[in-house]
């Protein structure tokens, strides 16, 4: 199972977003909507991994109507981030 974790990085809201770069270089992502729960509830607990099953599961305790596709639209947001150098991945069952 793949779990993410965020990297060192740096952010702001700017009253409506969320704003993230990785450091020490970047780049630097605007992060809209839900996307941005879901990147607090990763930084909630820096030290543990979370896959996407755990992350909407979460979500759906703090958001009313989360779609049950919720997974896998999770699951691409992360992998997005991941390639952005915002997050880790983890495979397999590590923390």
């Amino acid at each position: 199972m793949t779990r993410y974790r965020l990297r060192p990085l740096v952010s702001d809201w700017d009253g409506e977003d969320l704003w993230v770069g990785a450091l020490p270089h970047g780049p630097i992502n605007r992060i809209q909507g839900v996307g941005a729960l879901v990147l607090e509830l990763l930084a909630e607990t820096p030290d543990r991994a979370a896959s996407p099953a755990e992350l909407a599961d979460r979500l759906r305790q703090e958001v009313e109507d989360v779609p049950e596709d919720a997974e896998q639209i999770i699951t691409g947001f992360l992998a997005e981030l991941d390639m952005s150098g915002i997050l880790e991945t983890i495979d397999g069952d590590g923390v």
